[in-house]
């Protein structure tokens, strides 16, 4: 037995999130990933440019495959499918 307590003290607290909080959290990510996404997405369209001369017409593919695979990524790893952004939002 603990000295002036119980002899089986309470857990500790754990603060939940409100679903509010859930959504502004994941806007906030989503928001800072797209103004992240904008500044690599000028990086490879300049890198890709001073390409053209090899590349020729492949250049606008690449872009197209590049922006493919990020979509992806945010769909996946912000959740943003349709079934989990309903989740969310219960």
């Amino acid at each position: 037995m603990r000295r002036g307590g119980d002899a089986n003290p309470s857990p500790p607290k754990f603060t939940r999130l409100k679903a509010g909080d859930k959504l502004l959290a994941n806007a906030t990510s989503i928001d800072y990933a797209a103004r992240l996404w904008q500044v690599f997405h000028a990086m490879i369209a300049g890198a890709l440019d001073e390409m053209k001369i090899l590349l020729g017409d492949m250049v606008a593919q690449v872009m197209k495959a590049i922006e493919q695979q990020v979509q992806r990524f945010f769909v996946q790893a912000l959740q943003l499918d349709a079934r989990t952004l309903r989740l969310e939002a219960i």
